[in-house]
């Protein structure tokens, strides 16, 4: 289960309260997230539609399993909090502070591994904040994170929002601080998010014709080529190690796989594997978090996992053998599981970054963008911190973290060709097989004439 043995204690977590109020929020930091449960909880449930990444399960699992590998990395968690005391933001930060003298001290919130180092499995920003009060709790964070950039505590402030003004509002926040930090602010595309009727039936009218087809093509696919098949639900706690083995197993078997599009081994190592064993974990005695698994003729085949909080599914990793595909056994999965969702009252699907074809055949379209700010205070050691890091991270994000993905495509491609060259091999076998022995009497008969023709060749001497 998740647990948060490298963080401080409550009793010894250090907590400071501004005795000032920034439009009317006062700042609260905390050095541990455990005594904030409840308020967590509370305001997690004012938001329409929230993050499901920003859960109190999904950031304390998070921290629970990849805290462990930042070094000298400790919760910074700020929370601003009304007139009455009640949480209106929370900011899930950490921060690093290493003892190497060019090591970079980094701020940035739980959930965000960098660029330095991939894979951090969470994909949306984690922090809350209560409708209606998003840009005083921006001004109101830079305010209370100004002295760490002043006096140089941290070398890098990273930060992400989902935003869709015309006008970054993280710029328009931190704009005070622009004479003493550099500020850099990119958008990318948000997640992919499609919105639910109230019945199977109207939803399969509003897909494609060959969606609709489709949803019964593959199904009866299998059992056209004599396959017994069933999907099995995980949600038991004990269950859940195995089945994300399982999972693990068969994302890889998919990431490997050089039929249909590449696909990128998300679950690539224990740490990867541990956090999703203790999401799930965290999140099966709600029943909120799911695998499920498409079983054919005893053997499972294929694998996905799923978080459900209120109304809305989000569809998380997957992966399947690479024997299956033409019975594109995720679709398989998708369409049972939708399904059955929507009739507990799920009324929408996340499909989380990245818009793909399968995606939009569901109906997904775009969310907000996902905004990124990055502050470097404008210190000469604080920059050159910055440089060095900036650099390290680009040779091992597009090099040393290619390497394997390079060597896997070179592998599969190699099997390929041998592949193809085999078959060419048994074609011309097969051809030339039924003429040997007319070309066997045609070479008795020309031998006298070759030999005849090598006399007659010049002959050098040195």
């Amino acid at each position: 289960m998740v647990s948060l043995d490298n963080a401080p204690t409550p009793a010894r977590a250090a907590a400071k309260v501004s005795p000032r109020a920034i439009n009317n929020l006062r700042i609260q930091v905390l050095n541990e997230m455990a005594s904030l449960e409840t308020d967590w909880r509370e305001l997690f449930q004012e938001i329409q539609n929230p993050s499901l990444c920003a859960s109190f399960s999904w950031v304390t699992a998070w921290w629970a399993t990849f805290g462990k590998t930042c070094p000298a990395a400790r919760p910074f968690i700020v929370v601003l909090r009304d007139e009455d005391g009640r949480a209106a933001a929370i900011f899930p930060f950490f921060e690093e502070n290493p003892s190497g003298l060019l090591e970079i001290r980094r701020l940035r919130l739980i959930g965000d591994l960098g660029h330095d180092n991939s894979f951090g499995m969470t994909e949306e920003p984690t922090h809350l904040i209560r409708p209606g009060l998003e840009v005083q709790a921006l001004e109101t964070l830079a305010a209370a994170l100004a002295p760490g950039i002043e006096n140089g505590r941290w070398d890098l402030l990273a930060f992400r929002i989902f935003d869709d003004a015309p006008h970054c509002p993280l710029a328009a926040a931190f704009a005070n601080l622009l004479p003493k930090a550099w500020l850099k602010t990119d958008a990318r595309t948000g997640c992919d998010f499609a919105s639910l009727p109230d019945t199977w039936a109207e939803y399969r009218k509003l897909l494609t014709k060959s969606m609709r087809d489709n949803l019964a093509y593959y199904p009866r696919l299998l059992t056209r080529a004599g396959h017994q098949w069933q999907v099995r639900y995980i949600r038991d706690e004990a269950d859940m190690p195995a089945a994300v083995a399982r999972l693990a197993a068969l994302h890889q078997a998919r990431a490997e796989s050089h039929r249909g599009l590449r696909h990128c081994n998300h679950i690539h190592g224990p740490t990867q594997e541990a956090f999703l064993v203790d999401l799930m974990q965290a999140l099966t005695p709600r029943e909120n978090g799911f695998i499920a698994e498409l079983i054919v003729d005893g053997e499972i085949v294929a694998s996905q996992a799923f978080v459900e909080e209120g109304s809305e599914l989000m569809v998380y990793y997957s992966g399947y053998g690479e024997a299956w595909y033409k019975y594109s056994p995720i679709f398989v999965i998708d369409a049972i599981v939708f399904k059955d969702a929507m009739e507990r009252g799920v009324r929408r699907l996340n499909f989380l970054r990245n818009t793909g074809q399968w995606k939009t055949r569901w109906g997904a379209q775009s969310g907000p963008r996902l905004r990124r700010a990055s502050l470097v205070p404008r210190r000469p050691v604080c920059a050159t911190r910055y440089g060095i890091y900036f650099v390290r991270s680009a040779v091992r994000r597009h090099l040393i973290e290619r390497l394997p993905v390079y060597r896997h495509r070179f592998l599969a491609k190699m099997k390929l060709l041998v592949s193809h060259a085999g078959k060419e091999r048994d074609r011309v076998a097969q051809v030339l097989f039924p003429l040997l022995p007319v070309l066997g009497r045609i070479g008795i008969r020309a031998t006298p004439t070759l030999h005849w023709a090598v006399t007659q060749l010049p002959v050098h001497h040195r």
